[in-house]
């Protein structure tokens, strides 16, 4: 569950937290391969501050859900997400605070969007 971090679970089960994480990393490649996410109708950019640094989140407006969390909101790598981005064309909204770079990235890479 979500309440337990890496090392309770390894001390419950007599493994290292690192050997925990390894098989969590490999889950979650698991079912990134099997469930693919559909593209919002209505993409929400912001950040979010987390352990003393700044990384963007996307979410689905419509569903109320996160769709993605990246590390960073700098310019470039946005750029690099948003260029493999799936299916673009069916972002119909774009939901973005004032700031310059998400501004930027909305009208470069949605730009039949309604921002």
């Amino acid at each position: 569950t979500l309440e337990h971090t890496f090392a309770s679970i390894g001390r419950d089960v007599g493994i290292s937290d690192v050997s925990v994480r390894h098989i969590f990393d490999d889950l979650v490649r698991d079912l990134e391969r099997r469930y693919r996410f559909a593209t919002p109708r209505w993409l929400g950019i912001d950040e979010v501050k987390i352990i003393g640094k700044y990384r963007c989140i996307l979410t689905n407006v419509e569903k109320n859900t996160v769709y993605d969390l990246l590390d960073s909101r700098v310019m470039a790598d946005l750029r690099t997400y948003f260029r493999q981005f799936p299916n673009r064309k069916d972002v119909e909204l774009f939901s973005t605070d004032l700031w310059n770079n998400y501004a930027t990235v909305a009208r470069e890479f949605f730009p039949d969007a309604i921002v």
